[in-house]
């Protein structure tokens, strides 16, 4: 029997890793103190001696979270297993361990003093145990939880009564949503009373404020069928029970009358308080006893009085004064006790009435879905499905006993494995490690020789809505799952000490997780919950290069920084936290950071979007999960156009986007990249094309339209290469044309040969139920940007957290134990069991948003900067409410609240020294995006000379002004909105530091009705277009501002200081309207001087 570290015989350990604690190489550890002992024991020959390793090596179970973990660990493995087979080929014992890298050092002593076994004998079995690999790599069993239960459905679907020629899919959308649809209209036409009574319910809900009712009915059902697939739920437990709801108001409406008849006797009145037994409480209940059956609108304006609550029954509640008899107050309290406990049993029945209709109507969805001949099974219901047949073999384990054998996978599972170790616990579906549960019981009540490893982090538990069940990493839990384990070889460890973070982060996030910090952001009623979670947030830091006592500052030395900086004065504005993000970059890069050094991590891949934009116009290159997919790619958006229109010619957006685009502009000259040839011609403009432009259409399009329908996707784009070199001519295109060839190739593979089958393969990238991305980059120097769940398990030398508050849903349906509720604060109020419900689910909604935010928090391994937009709320009460947003989670923090620095509507919060460490490398953008040679001026200027404003002349200080406003204007498009065109000077005035006077009166001035005509509306423009004039024998080259081109007219617009004469002004724009006369024969011309320093405009005839 192998020994671990002193565990025998079976055994199960948990470990709690903290962020940066270590968690992969715990995990890798363990995964080689376990292969190398079973190696080790076997004899060396034998004739079983191969088989005997195959079985050894395939014993150990190592399940993963995500393919990229999966990938991670069996890279650790292997690479510390080859750095440890080095040793036999170097001296023996001690003195080999000089050759070693310092990982392998760190794993050979603590696989020497885990495992006992001589350092010689362990560098031998690692040889072996890495050619094993090699030979047996099928073997090799480290995968995710999804690959597991897909190749455990394979080896028992006869059992499962699995078509032979079933498939397993990730995505089941579009099947879904068309079963739905089906569904829908059988009930329309065949049942219309149960789905007019879900209609009723959802209208009185409020759930339903649009016309599109049958969306919101269809939305529903596929959400609530999505969460159900988390837990163990029998549609036939969701039927209502009408006769039950009315027997509990029978119930009620007597105890109503009972306690209304003593209260309001006149023996009794004298003694009632008023101010808690008030005349309006009395006339509702005296309606409630002239109603002889329910009526929700009798009952429920009970529901806002205090003296119904069923907390009264534990406090110790009267309504009496303090001189009544003891006699009356105890039958008085008696009484409304009683009525109290029926209104909470009528309540609870309420409850589930409110949505009965919808439980049959979902009941009815669930069994026609699950009755459906399946030829495709989802990787979601895989779980559900063993499941079920679990169950079913449980019921049927006397059948068994009798026969004397035993259902088919447990005999497989026990005798394949033996240990099992779990990587991100937390995050592990209920259903899928309950369905996987049975079999790792079989294997430790029948092998002395069985453990399981369980590593994960409640803390960083941010799936729950994929299922995620962080309640697993307890040990009741665990114990409850493997009922056959002794309990007595139960180990738990916690892993405090953070290698990732430098000083300050590690200190900061002590004190902000600390459970009384983080537990005072929440409701009083769950913050015993929330500190719960927390309970083992505290970690040593095992990066700082102090010495302890030391002054984290001392010498100056990198510590690490932390910054949090907001304002107040606007509830959510994302204008203005788009300029802190840009902000936080300017100072990282001045404290010596480059891009690809810094990280921005958001909530939702719609900031991502609006992120990217943003950087892209202030000149900040970035990269992001949407910046790599394949439609982000114009080249391949052509592509995909010109594939459109081949398939349907008569499409001429999509005619027109190839041909005006840049691969067809790049083979023909660009002759065609302006679309406005094609204004006015017959449509299709296809066949203008090929009329007017024979030569082009003969030599680029012909081919291609000929052989339409006939190529498959991956031939036509491998023709599409060739004739319009698209590698030569777009070599920064080649890693999205690689993979969109790659695409192409697979989906034939699949079947997918046709340019309208390869066209809804497409639509389900572009809404994103299927991704295609290229693989992220390892040069170039970009700030990288993605949201908090991707950016779990990386790290980062810097990291910026724009913070802002989010609306969370209006929920009122909640699942739970398989019926349907609903609940809303008023209902909490009298019943005790919906309270709880109902705390449950806040108590987990503040937990995702505050896991999500501690994921987000411990990213950074030097810097961390928090910016944060939105007006903070009042303290927290004791009323359950749900959370308003992570701005108030991070702003209500004591430790926060208590040591930020407020300046008007700012404040900070700093802790640390802002220098760059040594992680990252500084390096100057190989990519500068150069606004012009004046801004490169003006960085100089601020970065070498040192002046005040109040030394320089005012017509300095204009000119100044002057010449950060040209820059402003001079980058400006045209926009759809006032609001936009507004938005965008903003940001561009915060970029070339204009302080709040400065950009008060630049929106006064571009905020004139006729220069925002310059910017605002439906026309094309040029910003700084050269123009050719033929004089005297010569060219020459003159270069306008702007100019706008309006159907009817157009503008010049020049940007001027006062400097010079105003009458060279206008002359030189007379010059420029002059040679656009010659051009635009047909429109009218007129120009503009802006003045940018005098804040004045000039027009010029």
């Amino acid at each position: 029997m192998v020994m671990h570290s002193g565990y025998s015989g079976p055994y199960i350990k948990k470990i709690e890793a903290s962020a940066g604690s270590g968690k992969t190489y715990r995990l890798t550890l363990e995964y080689l103190k376990l292969i190398i002992s079973n190696f080790s024991n076997l004899r060396r020959p034998s004739s079983e001696y191969d088989e005997t390793k195959r079985r050894m090596l395939g014993s150990i179970l190592a399940v993963t979270f995500t393919n990229k973990a999966a990938d991670e660990m069996k890279q650790r493995i292997i690479e510390n297993l080859k750095k440890l087979a080095r040793l036999r080929r170097k001296h023996a014992e001690l003195s080999a361990q000089r050759g070693l890298q310092p990982v392998s050092e760190t794993i050979l002593k603590d696989l020497i003093t885990e495992t006992g076994i001589p350092l010689t004998e362990i560098v031998n079995t690692a040889d072996d145990v890495l050619l094993s690999i090699f030979l047996l790599y099928s073997d090799f069993n480290v995968k995710t939880i999804d690959s597991l239960m897909s190749s455990i459905i394979q080896a028992v679907s006869p059992e499962l009564g699995l078509h032979p020629d079933y498939s397993t899919s990730i995505d089941k959308t579009e099947e879904l949503e068309n079963f739905c649809n089906e569904f829908l209209e059988s009930v329309t036409e065949n049942r219309w009373d149960t789905l007019e009574r879900t209609l009723n319910e959802l209208l009185s809900m409020g759930s339903v404020r649009t016309r599109a009712v049958d969306s919101v009915i269809k939305s529903s059902l596929i959400q609530f069928y999505t969460q159900s697939l988390k837990y163990d739920i029998l549609p036939d437990k969701m039927q209502a029970n009408t006769s039950r709801l009315n027997s509990s108001y029978e119930i009620f409406s007597s105890s109503v009358k009972q306690f209304y008849n003593f209260v309001t006797s006149p023996d009794i009145s004298p003694f009632t308080a008023k101010n808690k037994l008030r005349s309006k409480t009395l006339t509702k209940l005296y309606n409630i006893c002239l109603g002889n059956t329910y009526s929700k609108e009798l009952v429920e304006p009970i529901f806002g009085s205090s003296l119904f609550s069923y907390r009264n029954i534990d406090n110790g509640y009267t309504f009496f004064k303090t001189n009544t008899p003891e006699e009356i107050k105890a039958n008085g309290l008696h009484l409304l006790s009683e009525l109290i406990g029926t209104l909470s049993t009528l309540v609870y029945e309420m409850s589930i009435h409110e949505v009965s209709g919808f439980s049959i109507l979902f009941a009815d969805f669930i069994n026609a879905w699950n009755t459906r001949k399946k030829r495709t099974i989802y990787v979601d219901e895989q779980s559900n499905l063993l499941r079920g047949k679990l169950l079913h073999w449980s019921e049927q384990t006397k059948y068994f006993a009798e026969q004397d054998r035993v259902p088919y996978l447990y005999i497989k599972m026990s005798d394949r494995f033996l240990s099992f170790l779990f990587d991100e616990f937390q995050d592990t579906s209920e259903m899928q490690f309950k369905a996987l549960s049975p079999f790792i019981d079989e294997v430790f009540s029948s092998s002395e020789k069985s453990s399981m490893l369980a590593v994960g982090d409640r803390k960083q538990a941010i799936y729950r809505w994929r299922g995620g069940a962080s309640r697993l990493l307890t040990k009741a839990s665990l114990i409850k799952e493997i009922p056959s384990f002794d309990t007595s070889n139960f180990y738990e460890e916690n892993l405090d000490t953070n290698y990732r973070s430098l000083y300050e982060i590690v200190d900061f996030n002590n004190n902000f997780w600390a459970p009384e910090n983080i537990s005072a952001s929440a409701p009083e009623a769950i913050a015993d919950l929330i500190a719960d979670n927390f309970k083992h947030s505290r970690q040593k830091c095992g990066r700082s290069i102090i010495e302890q006592g030391q002054s984290p500052n001392t010498a100056g030395k990198p510590c690490g920084y932390v910054e949090i900086t907001g304002s107040t004065e606007k509830d959510e504005d994302d204008n203005l936290l788009l300029m802190f993000i840009g902000q936080s970059i300017e100072k990282l890069v001045k404290a010596g950071y480059s891009y690809d050094d810094i990280a921005v991590l958001v909530r939702k891949n719609e900031d991502v979007c609006n992120i990217v934009e943003y950087l892209a116009q202030i000149g900040i290159e970035t990269v992001s999960d949407e910046s790599l997919s394949l439609s982000s790619c114009n080249i391949i958006n052509e592509i995909v156009a010109f594939m459109k229109f081949l398939e349907y010619p008569p499409d001429d957006l999509n005619f027109l986007t190839f041909i005006t685009g840049r691969i067809f502009n790049a083979a023909a000259g660009n002759n065609f990249n302006d679309s406005r040839i094609f204004v006015g011609r017959k449509r299709p403009l296809y066949k203008y094309f090929r009329k007017n432009y024979a030569a082009f259409w003969d030599k680029y399009i012909k081919q291609f339209f000929k052989s339409a329908g006939l190529l498959p996707p991956y031939d036509f784009f491998q023709d599409l290469t060739s004739v319009f070199r698209l590698y030569e001519n777009f070599s920064e295109s080649t890693p999205f044309l690689l993979k969109f060839g790659d695409v192409l190739h697979s989906l034939e593979k699949e079947g997918c040969t046709s340019f309208s089958a390869f066209f809804d393969v497409w639509k389900k990238h572009l809404s994103g139920t299927l991704k295609y991305s290229i693989d992220s980059p390892h040069s170039g120097n970009r700030v990288k940007v993605g949201t908090m769940h991707k950016a779990k398990g990386l790290e980062f030398p810097a990291v910026i957290l724009p913070i802002k508050n989010y609306r969370s849903s209006n929920k009122n349906i909640f699942l739970k134990d398989g019926k349907f509720y609903y609940i809303t604060q008023r209902y909490t109020n009298v019943s005790r069991e919906l309270a709880k419900i109902y705390r449950d689910e806040i108590a987990q909604e503040y937990i995702d948003d505050l896991n999500l935010l501690y994921v987000a928090f411990t990213r950074a391994k030097e810097t961390l900067l928090i910016p944060m937009v939105s007006k903070p709320s009042a303290a927290r009460g004791s009323a359950l409410s749900k959370p308003k947003g992570l701005y108030e989670l991070v702003y209500s923090n004591p430790y926060i609240s208590s040591n930020i620095e407020t300046t008007g509507d700012r404040f900070s919060f700093k802790r640390g020294i802002l220098k760059k460490g040594e992680t990252g490398t500084a390096k100057i953008p190989e990519t500068l995006n150069i606004l012009s040679k004046s801004r490169l001026t003006a960085e100089w200027e601020k970065r070498f000379l040192v002046f005040h404003s109040k030394d320089m002349p005012q017509e300095s200080l204009a000119a100044e002004r002057g010449r950060k406003t040209h820059e402003i204007l001079s980058h400006l498009g045209v926009f759809e909105t006032e609001e936009k065109y507004r938005n965008t000077v903003m940001r561009l005035a915060v970029l070339y530091g204009l302080n709040k006077a400065e950009m008060g009166k630049l929106l006064n001035y571009v905020l004139q009705k006729q220069i925002v005509s310059f910017f605002v509306g439906n026309f094309s423009y040029f910003n700084e277009k050269e123009l050719i004039k033929y004089d005297r024998g010569a060219y020459q080259t003159k270069r306008a501002d702007r100019l706008n081109i309006f159907s009817d007219r157009i503008t010049v617009i020049d940007y001027k200081t006062g400097g010079e004469s105003k009458e060279e002004h206008k002359r030189q724009v007379r010059e420029y309207m002059d040679i656009l006369i010659h051009i635009y024969r047909d429109k009218k011309l007129e120009g503009f001087l802006l003045y940018t320093d005098l804040f004045e405009i000039e027009t010029v005839n």
